[in-house]
């Protein structure tokens, strides 16, 4: 099988809308001079501008989305030194308007119409290019030049996925791993499995090797699940080397690869992983995964699952 990852776009959308609830918790105020800020941002080559040269110096930005990277709201919360230099550094604020994840976009066409928008939304999967044609988001080209070299790495990716007309919807700040396979050594050990890192260094870690250990390792009755976790279905999809729709640059224009047999083998793998039971039921629980709805991996440290495919949030969550 081929290494169960794929690229993650840590992006945020420059938009002209949305927002909806406000949440409860108290934001606390943790200590971290300006100087040590800046020094991990320069550790990861991360150079800021004077304040007196940035336009934002002073603003207060409207961060629209189901959860906040930005605020602490415990002291034991590592602190988001980027927020911590943008609060301190140029006088700014983030204000998180929160929202519900399935009313994310009823609430933000309602905002469009109000004239209420935030400024910033995390980029995932269902902003482009569905909701971007709809008119729901703005582009990035005003505020945004890839041609500085700042952007190097990145604008290409820009411009061949996400443009639309000649303008560019996405602003991508990182390219990282998006999905990889975790598991317990431990459990592989007791059930006399081969160490699955061993079989794909040496180029024997197929599908079928993966799936004939799912199967062995399922029991409805014992409360095993080979799989547990949002991403399982994403990653193995990804996994088959194609995407469902790819962007034909000669063309100009979004293709289906619908037809694809890598594809197909790909969603066959998921119907026999469903048909023998080896996926743990979320959607007998309450849509809630083993240990609870804030708790990811509890079945690995338990010996209950065998594989968490872990979709990293670079898409999902960073911005």
């Amino acid at each position: 099988m081929k290494k169960i990852i794929s690229l993650s776009l840590a992006i945020v959308m420059i938009m002209a809308l949305v927002g909806c609830g406000s949440s409860s918790r108290q934001i606390v105020k943790l200590t971290l001079s300006t100087e040590d800020s800046q020094a991990i941002l320069a550790a990861a080559g991360i150079r800021l501008p004077d304040a007196e040269d940035t336009a934002a110096s002073g603003t207060t930005v409207k961060w629209y989305a189901w959860y906040d990277d930005f605020h602490n709201y415990s002291e034991d919360e590592v602190v988001n030194t980027g927020y911590y230099t943008f609060t301190e550094k140029y006088g700014c604020e983030v204000q998180w308007i929160e929202c519900i994840w399935d009313a994310r976009f009823d609430d933000l066409a309602n905002l469009v119409l109000s004239s209420n928008s935030p400024d910033c939304y995390p980029g995932d999967v269902e902003t482009y290019p569905a909701n971007c044609i709809k008119g729901m988001f703005q582009a990035v080209d005003p505020y945004i030049d890839y041609s500085d070299p700042l952007w190097e790495g990145t604008a290409d990716l820009a411009y061949s996925r996400f443009t639309l007309g000649d303008h560019v919807y996405m602003i991508i700040t990182d390219i990282t791993i998006e999905h990889v396979v975790a598991y317990n050594r431990r459990v592989i050990d007791e059930y006399g499995y081969d160490d699955p890192a061993e079989l794909y260094w040496n180029g024997e870690w197929t599908w079928d090797v993966f799936l004939d250990m799912c199967i062995d390792f399922s029991d409805a009755d014992e409360d095993r699940y080979a799989l547990d976790g949002w991403a399982y279905d994403n990653a193995l999809m990804e996994s088959s080397g194609t995407d469902v729709v790819t962007y034909d640059v000669e063309l100009g224009e979004f293709v289906t690869n619908l037809d694809d047999p890598r594809l197909e083998r790909a969603a066959n793998l998921i119907y026999e992983l469903k048909k023998n039971d080896c996926i743990y039921p979320v959607w007998n629980n309450g849509w809630t995964l083993r240990g609870g709805q804030e708790i990811e991996g509890v079945g690995i440290k338990e010996g209950l699952t065998l594989f968490w495919l872990r979709r990293h949030m670079g898409i999902h969550r960073n911005g």
